[in-house]
Protein backbone atom coordinates (compact mmCIF):
# COMPACT_ATOMS: atom_id res chain seq x y z
CA UNK A 1 0.00 0.00 0.00
CA UNK A 2 1.00 3.56 -0.94
CA UNK A 3 2.82 4.80 2.80
CA UNK A 4 0.42 8.33 1.93
CA UNK A 5 -2.63 6.45 2.03
CA UNK A 6 -1.57 3.32 4.69
CA UNK A 7 -3.12 3.34 8.32
CA UNK A 8 -5.87 5.72 7.51
CA UNK A 9 -8.00 5.92 10.63
CA UNK A 10 -11.65 5.81 10.35
CA UNK A 11 -12.30 9.63 9.84
CA UNK A 12 -9.39 10.27 7.37
CA UNK A 13 -11.18 7.36 4.93
CA UNK A 14 -14.55 9.30 5.59
CA UNK A 15 -13.33 12.12 4.46
CA UNK A 16 -10.96 11.28 1.24
CA UNK A 17 -14.12 8.78 0.42
CA UNK A 18 -16.57 11.88 0.75
CA UNK A 19 -14.35 14.11 -1.60
CA UNK A 20 -13.98 11.39 -3.72
CA UNK A 21 -18.13 11.06 -4.17
CA UNK A 22 -18.33 14.52 -5.00
CA UNK A 23 -16.07 14.38 -8.14
CA UNK A 24 -12.26 14.02 -6.59
CA UNK A 25 -12.80 17.89 -5.22
CA UNK A 26 -15.03 19.53 -2.84
CA UNK A 27 -14.79 22.61 -0.63
CA UNK A 28 -15.20 22.27 3.37
CA UNK A 29 -18.66 22.56 3.61
CA UNK A 30 -19.52 20.41 1.22
CA UNK A 31 -17.41 17.65 2.97
CA UNK A 32 -19.13 18.34 6.22
CA UNK A 33 -22.78 17.74 4.43
CA UNK A 34 -21.45 14.49 2.97
CA UNK A 35 -19.63 13.06 6.38
CA UNK A 36 -22.09 14.64 9.26
CA UNK A 37 -18.99 15.72 10.36
CA UNK A 38 -18.38 18.87 12.80
CA UNK A 39 -16.28 21.23 10.64
CA UNK A 40 -13.26 21.11 13.68
CA UNK A 41 -12.90 17.55 12.66
CA UNK A 42 -12.99 18.07 9.01
CA UNK A 43 -10.15 20.92 9.35
CA UNK A 44 -8.07 18.44 11.40
CA UNK A 45 -8.57 15.66 9.34
CA UNK A 46 -7.85 18.22 6.01
CA UNK A 47 -4.79 19.49 7.87
CA UNK A 48 -3.32 15.66 8.07
CA UNK A 49 -4.28 14.63 4.67
CA UNK A 50 -2.64 17.33 3.40
CA UNK A 51 0.39 16.41 5.51
CA UNK A 52 0.58 12.90 4.11
CA UNK A 53 -0.20 14.71 0.45
CA UNK A 54 -3.39 12.32 -0.48
CA UNK A 55 -4.57 15.93 -0.56
CA UNK A 56 -3.81 19.16 -2.95
CA UNK A 57 -5.44 22.93 -2.58
CA UNK A 58 -8.27 22.78 -5.02
CA UNK A 59 -9.92 25.73 -7.45
CA UNK A 60 -10.91 28.75 -5.52
CA UNK A 61 -14.72 28.97 -5.87
CA UNK A 62 -16.49 32.10 -5.91
CA UNK A 63 -18.89 33.51 -3.10
CA UNK A 64 -21.99 35.94 -2.60
CA UNK A 65 -20.19 37.08 0.40
CA UNK A 66 -17.16 36.67 2.57
CA UNK A 67 -13.86 35.40 1.64
CA UNK A 68 -13.93 32.84 -1.38
CA UNK A 69 -13.60 29.07 -0.50
CA UNK A 70 -10.78 27.13 -1.66
CA UNK A 71 -11.41 23.05 -3.01
CA UNK A 72 -9.64 20.82 -1.45
CA UNK A 73 -8.84 18.02 -3.76
CA UNK A 74 -7.24 14.44 -4.58
CA UNK A 75 -3.62 14.09 -4.76
CA UNK A 76 -3.74 12.74 -8.57
CA UNK A 77 0.22 11.98 -7.93
CA UNK A 78 -0.21 9.67 -5.17
CA UNK A 79 -0.98 6.68 -7.22
CA UNK A 80 -2.88 5.47 -9.81
CA UNK A 81 -5.87 2.60 -10.32
CA UNK A 82 -6.00 0.27 -13.43
CA UNK A 83 -9.11 -1.87 -14.50
CA UNK A 84 -9.20 -4.81 -17.08
CA UNK A 85 -12.98 -5.44 -18.59
CA UNK A 86 -12.26 -8.87 -20.71
CA UNK A 87 -15.18 -9.79 -22.97
CA UNK A 88 -15.88 -12.35 -25.09
CA UNK A 89 -14.55 -10.95 -28.32
CA UNK A 90 -13.12 -7.26 -26.90
CA UNK A 91 -11.14 -6.25 -24.10
CA UNK A 92 -10.86 -3.03 -22.69
CA UNK A 93 -8.10 -1.45 -20.07
CA UNK A 94 -7.93 1.69 -18.19
CA UNK A 95 -6.04 3.64 -15.77
CA UNK A 96 -7.94 6.19 -13.71
CA UNK A 97 -7.00 8.80 -10.63
CA UNK A 98 -8.05 7.89 -7.00
CA UNK A 99 -11.12 9.47 -7.71
CA UNK A 100 -12.09 6.57 -10.18
CA UNK A 101 -12.16 8.76 -12.85
CA UNK A 102 -10.64 7.39 -16.26
CA UNK A 103 -6.93 8.92 -17.21
CA UNK A 104 -6.32 6.96 -20.29
CA UNK A 105 -7.51 3.98 -22.16
CA UNK A 106 -7.02 1.45 -24.78
CA UNK A 107 -8.39 -1.19 -25.97
CA UNK A 108 -8.03 -5.00 -28.20
CA UNK A 109 -9.53 -7.14 -30.00
CA UNK A 110 -8.73 -11.47 -28.90
CA UNK A 111 -11.62 -14.08 -28.64
CA UNK A 112 -11.45 -15.10 -24.71
CA UNK A 113 -11.20 -18.61 -25.63
CA UNK A 114 -7.53 -18.40 -26.37
CA UNK A 115 -7.15 -18.62 -22.95
CA UNK A 116 -6.48 -16.62 -20.03
CA UNK A 117 -2.34 -15.95 -20.25
CA UNK A 118 -2.39 -14.90 -23.56
CA UNK A 119 -5.64 -12.27 -23.05
CA UNK A 120 -4.02 -10.91 -19.48
CA UNK A 121 -0.66 -10.97 -20.89
CA UNK A 122 -1.90 -8.47 -23.76
CA UNK A 123 -4.22 -6.40 -21.42
CA UNK A 124 -1.09 -5.98 -19.14
CA UNK A 125 1.05 -4.91 -21.63
CA UNK A 126 -1.58 -2.31 -22.60
CA UNK A 127 -1.31 -1.27 -18.81
CA UNK A 128 2.41 -0.69 -19.41
CA UNK A 129 1.85 0.84 -21.91
CA UNK A 130 -0.53 3.31 -21.06
CA UNK A 131 1.62 3.80 -17.55
CA UNK A 132 5.03 4.61 -20.03
CA UNK A 133 2.33 7.70 -21.38
CA UNK A 134 1.13 8.81 -17.89
CA UNK A 135 4.66 10.51 -15.86
CA UNK A 136 3.65 11.48 -12.89
CA UNK A 137 0.86 9.25 -12.22
CA UNK A 138 2.45 7.37 -9.38
CA UNK A 139 2.42 3.76 -7.99
CA UNK A 140 -0.26 1.41 -9.33
CA UNK A 141 -2.49 1.30 -6.06
CA UNK A 142 -5.20 -1.43 -7.25
CA UNK A 143 -6.26 -3.39 -10.10
CA UNK A 144 -9.35 -4.69 -10.46
CA UNK A 145 -10.09 -7.87 -13.49
CA UNK A 146 -13.64 -8.22 -15.03
CA UNK A 147 -14.58 -11.24 -16.73
CA UNK A 148 -17.66 -12.51 -18.38
CA UNK A 149 -18.48 -15.62 -15.83
CA UNK A 150 -19.68 -15.81 -12.86
CA UNK A 151 -17.20 -15.48 -9.96
CA UNK A 152 -16.82 -16.01 -6.40
CA UNK A 153 -16.32 -12.93 -4.41
CA UNK A 154 -14.22 -14.45 -1.92
CA UNK A 155 -11.31 -16.06 -4.17
CA UNK A 156 -11.86 -14.17 -7.26
CA UNK A 157 -12.44 -17.75 -8.97
CA UNK A 158 -14.57 -18.41 -12.23
CA UNK A 159 -17.63 -20.44 -10.67
CA UNK A 160 -19.05 -21.33 -14.37
CA UNK A 161 -18.03 -20.61 -17.05
CA UNK A 162 -19.61 -21.71 -20.38
CA UNK A 163 -18.26 -19.03 -22.90
CA UNK A 164 -14.41 -19.38 -21.19
CA UNK A 165 -13.94 -22.98 -20.83
CA UNK A 166 -10.02 -23.07 -20.70
CA UNK A 167 -10.20 -20.02 -17.78
CA UNK A 168 -11.69 -22.56 -15.70
CA UNK A 169 -9.39 -23.69 -12.54
CA UNK A 170 -7.38 -20.73 -13.75
CA UNK A 171 -5.77 -18.30 -10.75
CA UNK A 172 -6.05 -14.73 -11.89
CA UNK A 173 -5.37 -13.20 -8.67
CA UNK A 174 -1.93 -15.41 -8.69
CA UNK A 175 -1.00 -14.02 -11.93
CA UNK A 176 -1.44 -10.95 -12.75
CA UNK A 177 -0.35 -10.66 -8.94
CA UNK A 178 3.36 -11.73 -10.38
CA UNK A 179 3.13 -9.65 -13.43
CA UNK A 180 2.65 -6.78 -12.07
CA UNK A 181 3.23 -6.89 -8.18
CA UNK A 182 -0.83 -5.83 -6.82
CA UNK A 183 -2.81 -8.55 -6.25
CA UNK A 184 -6.22 -8.21 -8.51
CA UNK A 185 -9.57 -7.65 -7.15
CA UNK A 186 -11.47 -10.18 -9.55
CA UNK A 187 -15.55 -9.49 -10.48
CA UNK A 188 -18.07 -10.31 -13.03
CA UNK A 189 -18.41 -8.33 -16.02
CA UNK A 190 -21.78 -6.74 -15.43
CA UNK A 191 -21.42 -6.30 -11.88
CA UNK A 192 -18.99 -3.69 -13.03
CA UNK A 193 -20.84 -2.55 -15.67
CA UNK A 194 -23.85 -2.06 -12.73
CA UNK A 195 -21.66 -0.52 -10.44
CA UNK A 196 -20.06 1.82 -12.80
CA UNK A 197 -23.61 3.35 -14.35
CA UNK A 198 -24.90 3.57 -10.53
CA UNK A 199 -21.92 5.73 -9.60
CA UNK A 200 -21.95 8.35 -12.54
CA UNK A 201 -25.35 8.04 -13.98
CA UNK A 202 -27.99 7.16 -11.70
CA UNK A 203 -26.41 7.96 -7.99
CA UNK A 204 -29.96 8.01 -6.90
CA UNK A 205 -31.09 4.58 -8.03
CA UNK A 206 -32.96 2.37 -5.30
CA UNK A 207 -32.84 -0.82 -7.43
CA UNK A 208 -30.52 -0.74 -10.33
CA UNK A 209 -30.91 -3.48 -13.28
CA UNK A 210 -27.65 -3.30 -15.31
CA UNK A 211 -28.19 -5.50 -18.63
CA UNK A 212 -24.96 -6.62 -21.16
CA UNK A 213 -25.85 -7.91 -23.91
CA UNK A 214 -23.34 -8.81 -26.60
CA UNK A 215 -21.23 -12.16 -27.12
CA UNK A 216 -23.18 -13.50 -24.06
CA UNK A 217 -25.76 -11.23 -21.70
CA UNK A 218 -26.69 -11.05 -17.94
CA UNK A 219 -27.50 -8.09 -15.55
CA UNK A 220 -25.75 -6.50 -12.44
CA UNK A 221 -27.85 -5.56 -9.57
CA UNK A 222 -27.70 -2.69 -7.25
CA UNK A 223 -29.91 -2.31 -4.23
CA UNK A 224 -29.67 0.21 -1.54
CA UNK A 225 -25.78 1.07 -2.93
CA UNK A 226 -24.80 -2.43 -2.11
CA UNK A 227 -23.87 -4.86 -5.20
CA UNK A 228 -25.76 -8.15 -4.96
CA UNK A 229 -24.38 -11.53 -5.96
CA UNK A 230 -26.23 -13.91 -4.56
CA UNK A 231 -25.07 -16.50 -2.26
CA UNK A 232 -23.18 -18.26 -5.28
CA UNK A 233 -22.15 -15.32 -7.08
CA UNK A 234 -24.72 -16.47 -10.27
CA UNK A 235 -27.14 -13.65 -9.27
CA UNK A 236 -28.34 -11.76 -12.64
CA UNK A 237 -27.13 -14.77 -14.79
CA UNK A 238 -30.60 -13.79 -16.67
CA UNK A 239 -29.23 -15.31 -20.14
CA UNK A 240 -29.42 -18.78 -18.75
CA UNK A 241 -33.64 -18.20 -18.30
CA UNK A 242 -35.59 -20.32 -20.60
CA UNK A 243 -37.00 -18.19 -23.32
CA UNK A 244 -40.51 -17.15 -23.71
CA UNK A 245 -41.86 -20.02 -26.56
CA UNK A 246 -40.65 -23.50 -27.22
CA UNK A 247 -37.00 -24.17 -28.14
CA UNK A 248 -34.63 -26.24 -29.17
CA UNK A 249 -31.79 -24.19 -29.51
CA UNK A 250 -29.03 -25.46 -27.49
CA UNK A 251 -27.03 -23.16 -24.90
CA UNK A 252 -23.41 -23.30 -24.44
CA UNK A 253 -23.73 -23.86 -21.00
CA UNK A 254 -25.76 -27.56 -21.90
CA UNK A 255 -29.01 -27.15 -21.50
CA UNK A 256 -31.54 -26.46 -24.34
CA UNK A 257 -33.95 -23.26 -24.55
CA UNK A 258 -31.83 -20.25 -22.70
CA UNK A 259 -32.89 -16.83 -23.73
CA UNK A 260 -29.18 -16.43 -24.50
CA UNK A 261 -29.23 -19.52 -27.00
CA UNK A 262 -31.33 -16.86 -29.05
CA UNK A 263 -30.14 -13.80 -28.33
CA UNK A 264 -26.49 -14.68 -27.50
CA UNK A 265 -24.14 -12.59 -29.46
CA UNK A 266 -22.58 -16.33 -29.78
CA UNK A 267 -25.55 -17.53 -31.18
CA UNK A 268 -26.68 -14.51 -33.74
CA UNK A 269 -23.59 -14.92 -35.18
CA UNK A 270 -23.58 -18.97 -35.21
CA UNK A 271 -27.39 -18.42 -36.74
CA UNK A 272 -25.71 -16.28 -39.80
CA UNK A 273 -23.04 -18.02 -40.09
CA UNK A 274 -25.65 -21.34 -40.82
CA UNK A 275 -27.57 -19.44 -43.16
CA UNK A 276 -24.60 -18.74 -45.56
CA UNK A 277 -24.38 -20.26 -49.17
CA UNK A 278 -21.27 -21.94 -49.94
CA UNK A 279 -18.79 -19.42 -50.67
CA UNK A 280 -19.89 -16.92 -48.44
CA UNK A 281 -17.50 -15.10 -45.80
CA UNK A 282 -18.50 -15.72 -42.26
CA UNK A 283 -18.17 -13.57 -39.68
CA UNK A 284 -16.27 -13.52 -36.40
CA UNK A 285 -18.00 -11.86 -33.37
CA UNK A 286 -20.85 -10.32 -32.33
CA UNK A 287 -19.06 -6.98 -33.20
CA UNK A 288 -19.10 -8.18 -36.90
CA UNK A 289 -22.61 -8.88 -36.63
CA UNK A 290 -23.51 -5.67 -35.33
CA UNK A 291 -21.68 -3.84 -38.52
CA UNK A 292 -24.10 -6.54 -40.70
CA UNK A 293 -26.87 -4.80 -39.14
CA UNK A 294 -25.95 -1.00 -39.53
CA UNK A 295 -25.58 -2.12 -43.01
CA UNK A 296 -28.94 -3.28 -42.66
CA UNK A 297 -28.17 -6.89 -44.03
CA UNK A 298 -32.02 -8.44 -43.82
CA UNK A 299 -30.30 -11.54 -42.84
CA UNK A 300 -28.79 -9.97 -39.90
CA UNK A 301 -31.41 -8.13 -39.38
CA UNK A 302 -34.14 -10.87 -38.92
CA UNK A 303 -31.65 -12.86 -36.53
CA UNK A 304 -31.30 -9.83 -34.04
CA UNK A 305 -34.60 -9.57 -34.04
CA UNK A 306 -35.49 -12.89 -32.86
CA UNK A 307 -32.74 -12.77 -30.50
CA UNK A 308 -33.85 -8.85 -29.12
CA UNK A 309 -37.04 -10.40 -28.23
CA UNK A 310 -35.48 -13.34 -26.12
CA UNK A 311 -33.38 -10.66 -24.15
CA UNK A 312 -36.23 -8.38 -24.02
CA UNK A 313 -38.31 -11.14 -22.34
CA UNK A 314 -35.60 -12.44 -19.99
CA UNK A 315 -35.49 -8.22 -18.42
CA UNK A 316 -39.36 -8.56 -18.46
CA UNK A 317 -39.29 -11.32 -15.57
CA UNK A 318 -36.00 -9.95 -14.32
CA UNK A 319 -37.91 -6.37 -13.83
CA UNK A 320 -41.28 -8.31 -12.29
CA UNK A 321 -38.45 -10.37 -9.85
CA UNK A 322 -36.77 -7.34 -8.63
CA UNK A 323 -39.00 -4.47 -9.24
CA UNK A 324 -36.25 -1.81 -10.62
CA UNK A 325 -36.45 1.51 -10.77
CA UNK A 326 -34.16 1.66 -13.32
CA UNK A 327 -32.93 -0.46 -16.14
CA UNK A 328 -30.03 0.38 -18.08
CA UNK A 329 -28.88 -1.24 -21.58
CA UNK A 330 -25.41 -1.68 -22.44
CA UNK A 331 -22.90 -3.75 -24.81
CA UNK A 332 -22.66 -4.61 -28.31
CA UNK A 333 -25.84 -5.82 -29.34
CA UNK A 334 -27.40 -2.53 -28.53
CA UNK A 335 -25.20 -0.42 -31.54
CA UNK A 336 -27.18 -3.15 -33.77
CA UNK A 337 -30.02 -0.56 -34.27
CA UNK A 338 -32.89 1.69 -32.49
CA UNK A 339 -35.06 -1.49 -32.53
CA UNK A 340 -33.04 -3.06 -29.91
CA UNK A 341 -34.12 -0.68 -27.07
CA UNK A 342 -37.32 -0.35 -28.68
CA UNK A 343 -38.28 -4.44 -28.77
CA UNK A 344 -37.08 -4.30 -25.24
CA UNK A 345 -39.00 -1.92 -24.01
CA UNK A 346 -41.89 -3.46 -25.63
CA UNK A 347 -41.77 -7.32 -24.08
CA UNK A 348 -40.69 -5.64 -20.49
CA UNK A 349 -44.18 -3.54 -21.31
CA UNK A 350 -45.80 -6.35 -22.26
CA UNK A 351 -44.57 -9.18 -20.00
CA UNK A 352 -43.88 -7.55 -16.82
CA UNK A 353 -46.13 -7.53 -13.69
CA UNK A 354 -47.97 -4.05 -13.93
CA UNK A 355 -47.14 -2.51 -10.92
CA UNK A 356 -43.20 -3.03 -11.67
CA UNK A 357 -43.23 -1.06 -14.63
CA UNK A 358 -45.22 2.01 -13.41
CA UNK A 359 -42.21 3.78 -12.86
CA UNK A 360 -39.50 2.31 -14.21
CA UNK A 361 -37.06 3.95 -15.94
CA UNK A 362 -35.26 1.70 -19.07
CA UNK A 363 -32.49 3.65 -21.19
CA UNK A 364 -29.51 3.04 -23.08
CA UNK A 365 -26.39 3.40 -21.32
CA UNK A 366 -24.40 7.38 -21.66
CA UNK A 367 -21.31 5.77 -20.91
CA UNK A 368 -21.70 2.33 -22.94
CA UNK A 369 -17.96 0.80 -23.09
CA UNK A 370 -16.50 3.16 -20.65
CA UNK A 371 -19.10 2.04 -17.40
CA UNK A 372 -17.08 -1.35 -17.31
CA UNK A 373 -13.78 -0.33 -16.93
CA UNK A 374 -15.26 3.01 -15.00
CA UNK A 375 -17.05 0.41 -12.54
CA UNK A 376 -13.43 -1.95 -11.91
CA UNK A 377 -11.38 1.48 -11.07
CA UNK A 378 -14.65 2.29 -8.90
CA UNK A 379 -13.86 -0.81 -6.89
CA UNK A 380 -10.61 -0.50 -6.82
CA UNK A 381 -10.88 3.06 -5.14
CA UNK A 382 -13.34 1.60 -2.80
CA UNK A 383 -10.62 -1.25 -1.99
CA UNK A 384 -7.59 1.88 -1.55
CA UNK A 385 -9.94 4.09 0.43
CA UNK A 386 -13.91 2.60 0.91
CA UNK A 387 -14.88 2.46 4.33
CA UNK A 388 -13.01 -0.01 6.59
CA UNK A 389 -14.62 -2.92 6.50
CA UNK A 390 -13.56 -6.84 6.88
CA UNK A 391 -11.71 -7.66 4.02
CA UNK A 392 -13.63 -10.14 2.36
CA UNK A 393 -16.35 -7.61 2.18
CA UNK A 394 -14.20 -5.11 0.34
CA UNK A 395 -15.69 -6.66 -2.80
CA UNK A 396 -19.12 -7.76 -1.65
CA UNK A 397 -19.94 -3.58 -0.87
CA UNK A 398 -19.73 -1.37 -4.25
CA UNK A 399 -19.95 2.36 -2.01
CA UNK A 400 -21.09 3.20 1.85
CA UNK A 401 -22.34 6.28 0.59
CA UNK A 402 -21.97 9.10 3.48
Amino acid sequence: MNEALSNLDHREKRVVEAIRNLGGEATRREITVATGMPRTVISEVLTELHTRQVVTDGAVVASSGGRPARKVKLNERVGHLASIFVGGFRTRVALGHLDATILSESYFDMDVNVGPTKILDRAIAHIKRLQKQTPGAGELLSITVGLPAPIEAKTGAIVAAPLMGSWEGFDTKKYVSAKLGVTPLVENDVNLIAIGEHHWSFPNSEVLLAIKIGTGFGSGIVIGNKLIRGSSGVAGDIGHMPTTTPSDAVCRCGRIGCAEATGGGWAMVQAYNSSLASGEKPIESIIDFVELCRDKNSRALSIAREGTVAIGAAIADAVSLINPDTVVITGATRNAGDFVLATIREMVYKRAAPLATRDVVLTGSSFDHQSGVGGGLLMSSNQVIGTPIDEDEVQNFYLART
